[in-house]
C-alpha cells in the first residue's frame, strides 16, 4: 500500500509504495512515484498495483537503453546459440542500424510502439530485406527482456515494414560474348582457374574456397559440394573478435550436391592435383 505522500523539492507530488520485497540488507524495498496532480499520481500507483496483482511481482527496474540491451542480448544469449558468421551479421545490424539510431538511446522500459514504427518509417531508403532483419533482431531482444522481467509487453507487436524505395538487386546474367571475354581475361590472372571454375560450374565463392581434393573425382569428372568458407569476425563474450576463415556445412541436405566438371577444366585441375588439402590454398591477409 501507499506508505506516504508529499511534495518533492521540484513541486511534484510523490507517493511511496511498499513492494513487499526486501533489499539485500534486509530493509523493505519501496517503489517511488511522482506526478503533477493527485489524480495522475493515484493513476500511476493504481496501475502499478494492478500490474503486480496480475503478474505476481513488479518489474525489475533498469535504466538500460535499447541499444545497451540489444548489445547485452547479443553477447550474453545469442553468441553461444548461432554460428560465428550468423552472429557477425547480427552484430553488424546492431552497429549500423541500432547502436547510434534514433531509438538506440531510448530507455528499454520507456520505448513505445509508436517510436519504433516511426523509426522504421524513416528507413525507407533501405532494402525491405534489411528492415525485416532489423525487425527480427529487435523482436527477439524484446522477448528476451520480457523473460528477464524488464518489460511486460513486446512493443514490436504490430510493427509494419513500410514500402521501401530501394529495390532488391537483380542478378545479372552474362551474355555469351561477356562469358568469352571473362574466360580470356581470366587466363591472364594468377587465380584464373578459380575464376573459370566459378563460371563453368556455378559454384558459390565460399564453396570453391572450401573445396578439398577429397571431394574432387577427376576420373569421373565430379565435384561433391559439402562445405562453404567465409571470412568472418569470430567474437568473444567480451566483445573482442578475431578474423578467421570459417568453414561450415550447408544448412540443408539440398546444399550437399554433385556437380560435373566440364572437360575443358579437368586437365587444368589435374596439373595442380594433390592428395589432400584445399584445391585453392588461401593466403592470410
Amino acid at each position: 500500500k501507499a506508505r506516504k505522500k508529499g511534495k518533492n523539492a521540484d513541486g511534484l507530488l510523490t507517493a511511496t509504495v511498499d513492494t513487499g520485497e526486501r533489499n539485500p540488507n534486509g530493509t523493505k524495498k519501496y517503489k517511488y512515484f511522482r506526478a503533477k496532480t493527485k489524480k495522475e499520481l493515484k493513476a500511476k500507483v493504481d496501475a502499478y498495483k494492478m500490474d503486480v496483482a496480475l503478474n505476481g511481482k513488479p518489474l525489475d527496474q533498469t535504466t538500460v537503453t535499447l541499444a545497451e540491451w540489444v548489445h547485452q542480448y547479443l553477447f550474453v544469449h545469442v553468441i553461444h546459440e548461432v554460428a560465428p558468421t550468423t552472429f557477425h551479421r547480427y552484430v553488424n545490424l546492431y552497429e549500423v542500424h541500432i547502436k547510434d539510431s534514433d531509438i538506440g538511446d531510448i530507455g528499454l522500459q520507456t520505448i513505445t510502439h509508436t517510436q519504433i514504427q516511426r523509426y522504421f518509417n524513416n528507413k525507407t531508403d533501405k532494402a525491405k530485406a534489411t528492415l525485416q532483419k532489423i525487425k527480427n533482431l529487435l523482436n527477439k531482444a524484446f522477448k528476451s527482456a520480457i523473460h528477464n522481467n524488464f518489460i511486460r509487453h513486446n512493443p514490436m507487436d504490430g510493427i509494419i515494414i513500410p514500402k521501401t524505395a530501394k529495390e532488391a538487386k537483380e542478378i545479372k546474367i552474362l551474355t555469351n560474348e561477356e562469358q568469352l571475354r571473362y574466360i580470356e581475361a581470366s587466363k591472364e590472372e594468377p587465380n584464373g582457374l578459380f575464376l573459370r571454375l566459378a563460371l563453368y560450374t556455378g559454384m558459390r565463392l565460399g564453396e570453391i574456397l572450401a573445396l578439398k581434393w577429397e571431394n574432387v573425382d577427376l576420373e569421373k569428372g565430379t565435384i561433391t559440394i559439402k562445405e562453404s568458407m567465409k571470412r568472418s569476425r569470430v567474437y568473444s563474450d567480451d566483445g573482442t573478435f578475431i578474423v578467421e576463415d570459417v568453414v561450415k556445412e550447408p544448412k540443408t541436405k539440398k546444399g550437399i550436391r554433385l556437380i560435373y566438371i566440364p572437360d575443358i577444366l579437368i586437365s587444368e585441375l589435374k596439373r595442380i592435383e594433390k592428395d589432400k588439402g584445399l584445391v585453392f590454398e588461401t593466403n592470410e591477409s
